[in-house]
Order: C-alpha cells, then sequence, then structure tokens
C-alpha cells in the first residue's frame, strides 16, 4: 500500500486484478483482501492511520491466509495412481 500512497483507488485496482486473475484458477473458494504495508507494519497488527476508508480486519486478525478447495487440480507434474 505504501507504493500507492495509501489509495483507496490503488487498493481497488489490485483487488480487480487480482480477481481477474483468480477467476482462472479452480480451486480458488475465497479471498480476503486487506490494505497491509509490510514496510511499516500497517493493517498487520494494528488498524492503520493511513487507511481511515477500510474497515476490514488486519492481517492478523482476519481469516487464513489462503483458502482452497479440496478437489485437487491436476498438473503436468501429476502421475498417474
Amino acid at each position: 500500500m505504501d507504493l500507492t500512497g495509501f489509495s483507496e483507488d490503488g487498493y481497488r485496482q489490485i483487488i480487480n486484478a487480482f480477481r481477474e486473475f483468480a477467476s482462472r484458477l479452480d480451486n480458488i473458494v475465497e479471498v480476503t483482501f486487506i490494505p497491509i504495508s509490510a514496510l511499516n507494519g500497517d493493517n498487520v497488527v494494528e488498524k492503520s492511520a493511513n487507511t481511515p476508508w477500510y474497515a476490514g480486519p488486519t492481517s492478523a486478525t482476519g481469516k487464513p491466509a489462503r483458502s482452497f478447495s479440496s478437489t485437487p487440480v491436476p498438473t503436468k507434474r501429476s502421475r498417474p495412481a
């Protein structure tokens, strides 16, 4: 977020780009978007004053980082059983 100047518009652009990418994947069940900045710890553990437009959880209090379906997706490396 520090690279976008903590812009809500920049955050929305990132979300839209990721949703576009994720729409082509079969095993993404749910994604929680959190505007974080690891540089200064914004929204990692505590709410950031730099994102007053964001009312969601912090990274530490949000949902687990990954949520995938239980259906395996075949890859080129998959071998027959």
